[in-house]
């Protein structure tokens, strides 16, 4: 795990650190709760720009063609 230092405009870390202690869980264990959810959303969102909503076909594994060996 990698320790990173933020700055923070005091009201956001007031109102991190009263969520935190309203949901009795570490102030660090919030801030990392709610950049996994962000940084989740961002790549839901490039992933749908990309391909729809439709997953990307897939494709036979190298050596395999309609469920054969070459």
């Amino acid at each position: 795990m990698h320790t990173i230092q933020l700055g923070l405009p005091e009201s956001l870390h007031q109102a991190d650190r009263r969520l935190a202690e309203r949901e009795q869980i570490a102030l660090d264990q919030l801030t990392t709760l709610a950049l996994v959810e962000r940084v989740t959303t961002f790549l839901a969102e490039d992933y749908l720009r990309r391909f729809g909503d439709e997953p990307p076909a897939a494709q036979p594994a190298e050596g395999m063609t309609e469920n054969r060996l070459d």
